[in-house]
Order: C-alpha cells, then sequence, then structure tokens
C-alpha cells in the first residue's frame, strides 16, 4: 500500500470519527489555579469518561489565569456531560461554571441549552 493511500485512509477514519462527535460541551469558569490544575482536570476527564461517549478536547485559558473555557465533543451532549460531571465537581474552581449543550442535528441544524454546573451534593461529593 503506497503512503499517500495510508493517508486517504486515515484521513477517512478521523473524518468518520468527527461525524460521530457532533455535539459538544463547553463550560466558561472564572479564576483558576494555573496550568498545573488544567492539566490534571484534562488528565482526570480522559481517564474516567469513556471513549464511546466522548472526548475532552482543548482548553482556551487567559494567560492571567482570570478565566477559561473546556471543550468535550461526543455523539451525545447530555450523555457526555453526565459523565464528566462525576470529575467536574471535584474541582473548586468550576463552582458556579456555566454549561453550554450543543446538540448538531443530522441536518446539520443546531440547539443549545446553557445552564449553571451543578453542585456535589452534602454526603455525595465524589
Amino acid at each position: 500500500m503506497l503512503f499517500k493511500d495510508l493517508l486517504s485512509k486515515e484521513l477517512e477514519e478521523r473524518a468518520a470519527r468527527q461525524l460521530k462527535a457532533k455535539d459538544s460541551v463547553h463550560i466558561s469558569f472564572g479564576p483558576f489555579g494555573g496550568l498545573d490544575e488544567m492539566y490534571r482536570l484534562g488528565r482526570d476527564l480522559r481517564r474516567e469518561v469513556p471513549r464511546e461517549l466522548g472526548k475532552y478536547d482543548s482548553h482556551d485559558l487567559a494567560l492571567d489565569n482570570s478565566h477559561g473555557t473546556l471543550e468535550a465533543h461526543g455523539p451525545n451532549a447530555e450523555k457526555l456531560y453526565k459523565a464528566m460531571l462525576p470529575v467536574l465537581q471535584t474541582y473548586d474552581f468550576l463552582r458556579n461554571a456555566t454549561v453550554k449543550l450543543v446538540f448538531v442535528g443530522n441536518d446539520g441544524s443546531t440547539s443549545d441549552i446553557e445552564f449553571e454546573l451543578e453542585a456535589a451534593k452534602p454526603g455525595n461529593a465524589p
């Protein structure tokens, strides 16, 4: 098999994965403890969220650690958020964070819902 054929196959597989992962979870938050804390959060999400539900993709952070956003993608934003929630609730800086679930229809149309991150229930803290 030629290199160009391998590359073409890889691109086709990547496109198929992206089609399955069309919904997204966006989390906006205030001050945080720095890059080490963000890397721990990313590691925890990658470890705890089953791949079939989605993937933590990225974060955008202010240089002064005053605010930031997280982004994850999967086939169903609600299921992905519910899988992420126990991890998110363990990070104090995410209290009162804004969550936006974006749903993409088969026709490409989008709808979203925005709400505040659920706090851990007393006695049920992760």
